[in-house]
């Protein structure tokens, strides 16, 4: 199953808080007359009738039937991989049921709005939204959602400036800040589109000043402050470090501080905050670039000395080649396995990182260092070639012409440092004429190395000829415009004019701080000035702006529980057929507000991984992951919490903690808070996240499903509690797969223990006991039974209760037995409720004809076995 859309569907129904009864529920009517005798058809009642379901599970009948269709439309919706508008309509369509039971369940209305939402249903979704926000006044998101929304219902721009303006003017106080901050800088950005300059200003401002946390308003005012004071360096990094206060964990913020500062030449702060984007990075699951690994051995060498980092390169490297020298003496004498890994010199640096060590060489003059560079280097690239060839031996995914382009480029940095650096420079020329026939005569590249070689021999001035050519057609913006101004210094060095040569390298320094070239540069203007390179006019301010920033940041990077906690809580103890809660507790522990949700600071994301324990490890293995969003507040202000309760049992754990009722079980949750995918699709913790556990909770044993199965017959016939007769039912009707399950793993028999063994008579039983029991029932039961019990797609033994919930006169029946229990598109009662006056079975009936002729993945197309339910169908 594609693992990002499994994520969708799982947050987007994520089962926040337990459904709870209405303020006032109606009461049941009476669950219909007495059974009549038995007839020859029909078994008798077992000798002493069992006691009533009632008295060992508490059961609401509304509350415990919007539980099961909410569970429903998740199982449904969780079939498809790429949930599409029809899937969610569905699930909204099922919800809406639900909610006719408990119309003031505020989590309900909550994932009615998002099925809403993504389904394209604005105006159901608007009233769902409104419903939400009635339930729940304190959701910020939901309130941000709607107001947006009524926005957009202006037609043209000034009417919606104007809407705008009754949100955030005089009046306006009452609405949370941070949501005004939010509908600021839409107003901006309409403002701007409208051509109204000074109030998209006036709106910016305000979003920035209502909440420091929003980070979208204080990018857009980087970016503005950017255009309107280009040469204003303090005030960009004041702009940044606002950026930063918004968001203290995006590694491209701190990164950007790093690349300000090395460009004025404040190596120490550029370093710190280049060494926490790279920790921010690796905690987020992102592998550094080769660019950024470069970046780290710069600033190496511009705050120690070039000698530290070329050591540490050759260190690093002699200790690989020595593994392999001592594994292949190992491998000689017979202990090993696998082969010879080959000669230990093969084993080189990346030539990103090699290019590094050519150049400290160069700075240093080390000529032994340089020759054994630039000779890795030299092989390096002809292993390039090699796999490029080799069909076997090329990475997965990189086509033949790709990676011949790869090589090529890095054949022509090969040139490029042989002329910088003088080795092999005997070889270019011929090797210029391979590169030129690749990659076409107009390449800039073989023209900027042959200027640099005329310049080492001396030939300044036909140097400075091409280069000045080269230069005029290059964009400054390239890096190898940069090249090409390093080359021209050269050039002009050459000539005896260190004036202008000063003035390219210090160009360079400042184009490209943190590369080769950059560090070079310095280091050549420091020779030719004889004096340590001038920090900018803006260094020392921007060296106290850095400084300034509290250490606390760097902290957040290190450890996220400095700046916000998490607290998980269940029930120790829970009885039979109840919801299986989970509390979660979030809480801004830093001294700034910090903004929640999805990749925000404050991750509302959150992974909840089920350890159960039964009788059969085989059984319990089978349980699923939840995903919860606690997306409902835009900020926490410091020492501000967020507290939802959410129930865990409305995906598949949660049936699974019902069909096996009959015996004991304990249940604990890791929950993993902005958790990561890994390549092979294992959910993983993040290291800028937190992690807990719950307490184990024990569920009670059902009393009832211990009792020999003709109890659950008797039960459907005769129980005033229908949903908890239907839900033994269930049970009953999956006993034989459960216990076959179980019987895979040990020999321990796991469900409702079968009086004769005949699992198919005993289902045969169950759905003639339904059957019978359909006509006097109340809707509300017949509710109850269908969600419960699974249809004959599953089961063939349910094909009479299929028929009868299809042709159901109860349109709320019917519109469920449509969505759930229809599976031919040619299905009368299908074709029938197109044409019914009930606009939500109609509707159903449209869409699901729809889903069954395209062969859709969906509830009613599933076949035999729990594991299709489950979304895992071997």
């Amino acid at each position: 199953m594609n693992i990002q859309a499994l994520l969708i569907a799982l947050s987007f129904l994520s089962g926040i808080g337990s459904v709870q009864p209405p303020a006032d529920p109606p009461a049941a009517p009476a669950s219909g007359a007495t059974a009549e005798p038995p007839t020859p058809d029909q078994p008798a009642d077992p000798p002493t009738a069992p006691p009533a379901l009632s008295g060992h599970a508490a059961v609401e009948p509304a509350v415990f039937t919007a539980r099961e269709l909410t569970r429903l439309a998740m199982l449904d919706l969780r079939l498809s991989e790429s949930p599409t508008p029809s899937d969610y309509r569905v699930c909204d369509l099922l919800l809406s049921l639900a909610s006719d039971l408990t119309p003031d369940d505020p989590e309900l209305a909550r994932r009615r709005a998002e099925a809403s939402w993504n389904s394209g249903h604005h105006a159901d979704a608007l009233e769902a939204t409104r419903r939400l926000i009635r339930l729940d006044p304190s959701d910020t998101v939901a309130q941000l959602r709607l107001i947006s929304a009524l926005v957009t219902r202006e037609q043209n721009a000034d009417g919606r400036l104007n809407a705008y303006a009754r949100y955030l003017g005089s009046g306006s106080e009452r609405l949370d800040p941070a949501l005004r901050s939010r509908l600021a800088l839409d107003a901006a950005m309409l403002a701007r589109e409208a051509g109204r300059e000074a109030l998209f200003r006036e709106r910016l401002t305000q979003a920035i000043s209502l909440d420091p946390s929003n980070k979208e308003a204080a990018l857009l005012a980087l970016s503005e402050f950017h255009h309107a004071t280009p040469g204003d360096n303090p005030g960009r990094f004041e702009m940044l470090s606002n950026l930063l206060m918004a968001d203290p964990i995006d590694p491209v913020v701190h990164l950007t501080l790093a690349s300000e500062l090395a460009t004025a030449g404040v190596f120490d702060q550029a370093s710190r905050w280049h060494r926490s984007g790279i920790a921010l990075m690796l905690k987020s699951g992102t592998t550094p670039g080769q660019e950024t690994e470069v970046e780290t051995l710069v600033l190496a060498w511009l705050t120690q000395g070039p000698e530290k980092v070329a050591q540490q390169i050759g260190r690093d490297l002699e200790a690989k080649r020595e593994q392999v020298r001592k594994y292949n003496e190992r491998f000689a004498t017979g202990i090993g396995l696998g082969a010879d890994l080959g000669d230990p010199d093969d084993v080189r640096v990346d030539i990103e990182t090699e290019k590094v060590r050519t150049s400290l060489a160069i700075a240093m003059q080390d000529e032994e260092t340089l020759a054994r560079s630039m000779t890795d280097m030299r092989k390096s690239v002809e292993y390039m070639f090699e796999l490029a060839v080799d069909d076997k031996k090329r990475p997965i995914g990189i086509s033949r012409n790709a990676a011949l382009v790869q090589a090529n480029s890095k054949f022509l940095d090969l040139q490029f440092w042989r002329a910088l650096s003088g080795f092999d420079t005997d070889k270019i020329e011929a090797d210029l004429d391979r590169v030129q026939v690749a990659a076409g005569r107009d390449q800039p590249g073989p023209e900027l190395v042959r200027a640099i070689a005329d310049a080492r021999e001396g030939e300044a001035a036909e140097a400075l000829e091409r280069l000045g050519a080269l230069l005029g057609r290059l964009d400054p913006a390239s890096p190898v415009y940069a090249a090409a101004v390093f080359g021209r210094g050269l050039a002009h060095q050459a000539s005896g004019q260190n004036d202008l040569a000063v003035a390219d390298y210090r160009t360079v320094r400042r184009l490209i701080p943190m590369t080769s070239l950059g560090a070079m540069s310095r280091a050549r203007a420091e020779i030719l000035t004889g004096t340590p390179e001038p920090l900018s006019p803006d260094a020392r301010r921007l060296e106290q702006l850095s400084a300034a920033i509290p250490a606390w940041v760097d902290r957040m990077v290190a450890e996220p529980s400095s700046y916000m906690t998490m607290l998980v809580t269940s029930p120790a103890t829970s009885d039979p057929l109840s919801p299986a809660t989970v509390t979660i507790t979030l809480r801004n522990a830093a001294s700034i507000p910090l903004a929640l949700g999805p990749n925000r600071p404050i991750n509302s994301r959150l992974l909840l991984a089920p350890t159960l324990t039964l009788r059969s490890r085989a059984v319990a293995s089978l349980a699923r992951p939840e995903v919860v969003d606690l997306d409902r507040r835009l900020r926490l202000n410091p020492r501000e919490l967020i507290e939802a309760k959410t129930d865990v049992g409305l995906g598949f754990t949660g049936l699974l903690l019902d069909l096996t009722s009959a015996q004991q079980s304990q249940l604990e949750w890791r929950v993993l808070q902005g958790f990561l995918i890994t390549p092979d699709g294992v959910f993983s913790e993040s290291s800028t996240s937190l992690a807990a556990r719950t307490r184990v909770s024990l569920r009670r044993p059902w009393v009832p499903a211990q009792r020999p199965a003709e109890y659950a017959a008797h039960a459907l016939r005769h129980d005033p509690d229908v949903p908890a007769a239907a839900a033994l039912g269930r049970s009953l009707l999956w006993a034989q797969e459960l216990d076959a399950i179980s019987r895979s793993g040990s020999s321990t028999p796991l469900s409702i223990p079968a009086s004769t063994n005949d699992w198919a008579g005993e289902r045969a039983a169950v759905a003639e006991a339904a059957v019978e029991r359909w006509s006097s029932l109340t809707p509300m039961d017949k509710l109850a039974l269908l969600s419960v019990f699974p249809h004959a797609g599953q089961f063939p033994e349910l094909a009479p209760l299929d028929r009868l919930a299809l042709d159901d006169p109860d349109t709320r029946v019917r519109a469920l037995a449509v969505a759930t229990r229809a599976r031919d598109a040619s299905d009368p009662a299908l074709l029938d409720a197109l044409n019914s006056n009930d606009p939500r079975l109609a509707e159903l009936a449209s869409l699901t004809k729809s889903r069954l002729e395209q062969a859709s993945p969906c509830y009613p197309r599933l076949g035999p076995g729990l594991r299709a339910l489950a979304g895992t169908a071997e």
